[in-house]
């Protein structure tokens, strides 16, 4: 069983999921049988995410999931494609802090090949469907890893591996398969940072908060401003960060909640100690954390390097951060996971007159957090 989990993690990264649901590891998998797989999945772990093809996370990651169900049952993955689907979606279900279950298998019947997928919340005992579909595959190229050697059989599973940005193109969807992170409470090792504003991993990892700015703005020693989302950054990141003494790998990268301007969060590893340690020297101090956090301080496109934290701690940080300064509050002692964790104080963020200011610039990614977390506070 615990082969056939590590095959799975692999043909996630392998085929982009991780780009849906950066924390996706074997802790996820509910049962695992060749051509079937069950996966539960958080709702904010979803929600938090940017939104790829204009569709909902929901979809894109039932179908990656079911993907996975058939290519795990073949000796050698193809990239495949959607010939022809069908589904029916509710995408009202969800409700913050709930768990959705998701179900697919593949099938094989004269030579044609379909996958199938199924989303529900279990709710008062009762079983909501979300989502059911099923999707007919075709096949293109001759390997689904772009690499020499197969998915490492190093990896335990526990580190999910690589990921690519839901706007890059076609042909940057298969990243590497070396070890990376996970969403859930797992020891890291020392030997390991990774950058990820939009994902919750452990308090040993580092973020590289990253924005888009213009070329001319190239160059700062402790931070990097990258002038565009496709895969070229990533050359650009690697000098960069190079001339600190760092050499990334994994490296991905995802836009922020914002549509008013155009930030961009990127993730890597580091292999050895000695990165880690230069790059913790970067990191903001953490008593200055409502200055740096607060919704002004972040439209200003103000890159800097910060613990790990989910794209929902950051959103909420940011509400709290925001009323903090504004009221002129000093002395905010406490713990920014705590305060950002209190209900209380979440819902006195969002009734502030810039809580509507922040709104009125969230993309689609953020409207749709910030309904979740309306839905569970108010309602």
């Amino acid at each position: 069983m615990l082969s056939l989990k590590k095959l799975v993690h692999d043909l996630m990264v392998a085929k982009g999921g991780l780009a849906i649901h950066p924390g996706f590891t074997l802790e996820h998998l509910v049962e695992v049988t060749p051509g079937r797989i069950s996966v539960r999945v958080p709702t904010a772990e979803l929600y938090t995410l940017q939104i790829l093809n204009n569709d909902d996370p929901v979809v894109d990651y039932a179908q990656t999931i079911a993907s996975v169900s058939w290519l795990m049952t073949q000796n050698e993955p193809r990239p495949e494609v959607l010939m022809t689907s069908s589904r029916t979606y509710n995408g009202k279900i969800p409700q913050f802090g709930e768990l959705i279950t998701f179900e697919c298998y593949s099938t094989e019947v004269f030579g044609i090949i379909r996958i199938h997928y199924r989303a529900s919340v279990n709710r008062d005992g009762c079983d909501r469907k979300l989502l059911s579909g099923f999707a007919t595959l075709g096949f293109t190229g001759s390997s689904l890893f772009p690499v020499a050697a197969p998915p490492s059989a190093q990896n335990d599973g526990q580190h999910p591996a690589g990921v690519t940005s839901a706007d890059s193109p076609a042909s940057t969807v298969f990243p590497s398969l070396s070890p990376s992170h996970d969403n859930v409470s797992v020891e890291k090792s020392a030997s390991q940072a990774s950058t990820v504003y939009p994902s919750l991993y452990s308090s040993n990892d580092t973020v590289s908060i990253e924005r888009s700015l213009s070329e001319s703005q190239l160059g700062c020693s402790s931070h990097l401003h990258l002038p565009t989302s496709q895969p070229f950054v990533y050359a650009v990141l690697t000098h960069k960060l190079k001339n600190m003494g760092i050499t990334p790998t994994n490296v991905r990268h995802r836009p922020m909640f914002f549509h008013k301007t155009p930030n961009f969060i990127f993730f890597f590893d580091v292999e050895s100690a000695e990165e880690k340690e230069r790059l913790q020297k970067k990191i903001f101090a953490e008593e200055k954390w409502t200055q740096v956090f607060n919704f002004s301080s972040l439209e200003k496109n103000s890159p800097f390097f910060a613990k790990a934290m989910s794209a929902a701690e950051i959103f909420l940080t940011m509400l709290v951060a925001t009323r903090i300064e504004n009221d002129g509050e000093t002395g905010a002692s406490e713990s920014r996971m705590q305060l950002a964790d209190d209900r209380e104080e979440i819902r006195k963020a969002m009734q502030t007159e810039n809580f509507y200011e922040i709104e009125s610039i969230l993309n689609a990614d953020g409207k749709r957090m910030l309904d979740l977390y309306r839905r569970d506070l108010f309602e």
